[in-house]
């Protein structure tokens, strides 16, 4: 049953003297007298003669090796008219066509394997491929779970389809993969990296441009603010980074704003992200807005992080510390934030807590926070900080894998007014 297994092992040719033959069937780098023995044994299956079993599986084994993937299938092709339920080379085959992109075919070699021989590892591992490659996560997930039944004090089979949960954006069940394979010796670099890319949440797809609308009435006579919002959000192999327009109405004034926000992926389960905010001429916002994180994963499931913000205004500069706690339990998600804000005595605390569910995958869910404390607003006349609370309802739904939507609904007071709003967005990804 292992035969084919041995074909994604080098082949064990002594590198003395190069070699290549005119056929082009043979790779560099390989000795005559090997040479010659492969030549010798695909001549005489050219020529049609009578070849032992082994030497045919060796043949188109060497072939598929060598990348000469159409002389591999004809010779596998042959093999299985002599022995039509040879496993091996079904198995060899399938990976062949596999390797050239033909995920059909592969499939019809590789799922009849694991009927009839549901013990065959490497074959249950060939079919995983195939799907994951083919891009269809929930038949890989099957295939890799019938890995994982036959090897469960493996990490190997947890890693694979952690892999596919992450592709098919189910996050929890991605953690709780890493979590088994860690417990087995997994490779600990690649399952860290796998984790503090599901702490990151990246899009789905390369680019996402996001345009939303928020509106907060108040209590008295304060006038409401609107935010509009377009941001396009960019994926990139170390991280992402996204550019945003905003413009702002608060107390009959408008502001215009300018922002770059960019993630960054750092040593193991750990992350930064850095956004910069600017305003021309800044009525309501202050002209330069600065941000930086750090998130740091750790143990089963927590993320902690430290936070810097410097918001400078005309006439004042405030700087905000501040601290998170998260932890990752299964389809459930908790956050705890603390903020340190100057005030007339030193510093005050904001506190905020948070609670979201997710739905499916992790693009869609529902939340819902607290918060409470301290608070900055400027007018264009005084920059104030003054107490608050507020309670938030959000969510998130993907309509499909390129179109989604967002919502909130809060609730604040203050000592002098009510404050009520809404947000609504939209998501697309392409």
């Amino acid at each position: 049953m292992n035969l084919l297994l041995m074909a994604l092992v080098p082949l064990m040719f002594t590198q003395d003297s190069s070699f290549t033959d005119s056929t082009g069937l043979i790779p560099a780098g390989i000795t005559a007298a090997r040479a010659d023995t492969l030549l010798t044994a695909y001549e005489q299956y050219l020529a049609d003669q009578e070849l032992p079993y082994d030497d045919w599986l060796n043949l188109a084994r060497r072939l598929a090796q060598a990348s000469h993937w159409q002389e591999a299938v004809q010779v596998y092709s042959g093999l299985l008219a002599d022995f039509p339920g040879d496993p091996d080379a079904r198995l060899g085959r399938g990976l062949v066509l596999a390797w050239q992109g033909d995920y059909a075919a592969a499939e019809q070699d590789l799922k009849p394997v694991t009927v009839a021989h549901a013990d065959y590892i490497d074959a249950w591992i060939a079919l995983g491929n195939v799907y994951y490659w083919w891009d269809r996560p929930e038949p890989a997930i099957a295939a890799y779970t019938g890995w994982v039944n036959l090897t469960p004090e493996q990490a190997g089979g947890y890693l694979a389809r952690a892999k596919v949960y992450y592709a098919a954006r189910r996050f929890p069940q991605a953690r709780r993969d890493l979590r088994r394979a860690a417990g087995l010796d997994g490779d600990i670099a690649q399952i860290d990296g796998l984790r503090r890319e599901l702490n990151r949440e990246p899009a789905s797809r390369p680019w996402e441009p996001r345009l939303s609308i928020d509106v907060q009435t108040f209590s008295g006579t304060r006038q409401d603010w609107t935010t509009l919002n377009l941001e396009v959000k960019r994926e990139l192999p170390v991280g992402s980074v996204s550019g945003q327009l905003l413009q702002v109405e608060r107390f009959s004034l408008v502001d215009q704003a300018l922002a770059v926000d960019g993630y960054l992926n750092l040593w193991r389960r750990a992350y930064g992200n850095a956004k910069v905010q600017w305003a021309g001429q800044p009525q309501v916002l202050p002209g330069l807005d600065v941000t930086m994180e750090l998130f740091q994963g750790f143990g089963r499931g927590w993320e902690a992080s430290a936070s810097l913000r410097r918001m400078v205004f005309p006439g004042k500069v405030v700087m905000i510390t501040g601290g998170s706690l998260g932890l990752y339990l299964g389809d459930w998600y908790g956050r705890s934030r603390v903020l340190f804000l100057p005030d007339n005595d030193g510093y005050g605390v904001s506190g905020a807590v948070a609670i979201r569910r997710y739905f499916g995958t992790v693009d869609n869910f529902g939340e819902v926070s607290v918060a409470g404390g301290r608070e900055v607003e400027y007018d264009a006349n005084e920059t104030t900080i003054h107490n608050n609370s507020a309670f938030t309802l959000r969510g998130q739904s993907f309509i499909n894998r390129r179109l989604g939507l967002t919502f909130s609904l809060g609730l604040g007071r203050t000592a002098n007014f009510t404050q009520r709003g809404f947000n609504l967005g939209l998501i697309t990804r392409w």
